[in-house]
């Protein structure tokens, strides 16, 4: 299926899933579908990383995003933008959120 000047596969149920996770990098590019996340995560990190050290970066990444961490930083999240904001506006206001910094 053809979106955004892409080919995309989609892969539904658990025994197509299976090999989708269980695959190398010689076999799917994790770098190549995921280059959109290196801004975020930066030069060789995660999805820009060497296999090996990708691996070891995901396992330490894994026990971050899960559930309760997730949970346990929306508040430090929330104090941020206030912060933020209080001091870009004071009290109204308005920005583009793709390019204020």
């Amino acid at each position: 299926m053809g979106m955004l000047g892409h080919n995309l596969t989609f892969l539904v149920g658990p025994d197509v899933s299976k090999a989708f996770f269980a695959a190398t990098d010689d076999e799917l590019s994790q770098p190549e579908v995921y280059g959109f996340m290196k801004p975020v995560f930066g030069n060789n990190v995660v999805y820009d990383a060497a296999p090996k050290v990708r691996k070891q970066q995901m396992a330490h990444m894994t026990q971050g995003l899960a559930t309760a961490r997730l949970k346990s930083y929306v508040p430090k999240i929330v104090e941020e933008t206030e912060l933020f904001l209080k001091q870009k506006w004071g009290e109204s206001g308005e920005v583009d959120i793709l390019q204020v910094s």
